[in-house]
């Protein structure tokens, strides 16, 4: 497994950006820590993540 180090910004961009898709607090969620999303909630997720950092993520890029 390869190891990636985001930056500080970004991970609370994205923890953000999840905290609203998942109406909850994440402040102390650990980044290693699974979302425990639905379906719905995921296709949320990923919409929100394309359209904040204008990316196109895979069905590949995203582990449910």
């Amino acid at each position: 497994m390869n190891s990636v180090v985001y930056s500080p910004e970004t991970l609370e961009q994205v923890r953000k950006l999840i905290a609203e898709v998942k109406e909850q607090d994440l402040t102390d969620y650990a980044v290693d820590r699974p979302l425990d999303l639905d379906s719905t909630n995921r296709i949320a997720m990923i919409v929100e993540l394309e359209n904040h950092f204008g990316i196109v993520m895979s069905e590949d890029d995203v582990i449910p």
